[in-house]
């Protein structure tokens, strides 16, 4: 489990901070203060190798350290985009060398250097009423390998 959370609070952490952008800093500070009403977080993984690597996996959200997370610092140029109605969605592009940095207390071992990582974007979607993250996407580009990190939040526990 130590490697599957490792993946799921680095992607957390990159999805919830909020940076200097104007308008789409909200969302993303809105995304970290609704993350004490996650539940339950269900991880995708895909590694574009010469063979996929994919891995899927469901975590009660309480195995994270969760409330440790102080990453308002790592996302730059944050923005808006339309999604959903009932949703309010930011993207921006992810400082790794920062997160990496910060979170080296809360993670275990990663497998791979972060400055290994030549870019990575992120996606949040939150709820438009309660501000809970509902989805996170992180991509980026590894060792010249594409990774994808899809995260589905529920509040309930389903």
């Amino acid at each position: 489990m130590k490697g599957w959370s490792a993946v799921l609070v680095l992607t957390l952490a990159t999805a919830g901070c909020g940076g200097g952008g104007a308008d789409g800093t909200r969302v993303f500070e809105r995304a970290q203060e609704g993350l004490s009403h996650v539940r339950t977080i269900r991880a995708h993984v895909l590694v574009n190798a010469h063979m996929p690597i994919e891995q899927s996996a469901t975590v009660p959200a309480s195995e994270l350290p969760l409330q440790r997370l102080h990453f308002t610092r790592w996302i730059e140029h944050p923005r808006r985009y339309d999604c959903e109605a009932e949703f309010e969605c930011a993207r921006g592009d992810l400082d790794v060398t920062a997160a990496a940095r910060e979170l080296k207390p809360v993670l275990p071992p990663l497998p791979f250097d972060p400055a290994s990582v030549d870019s990575a974007k992120v996606e949040i979607a939150i709820g438009r009423n309660d501000g809970v993250p509902r989805r996170a996407h992180l991509e980026g580009d590894l060792l010249g390998l594409q990774f994808e990190v899809d995260l589905k939040m529920s509040p309930d526990g389903g």
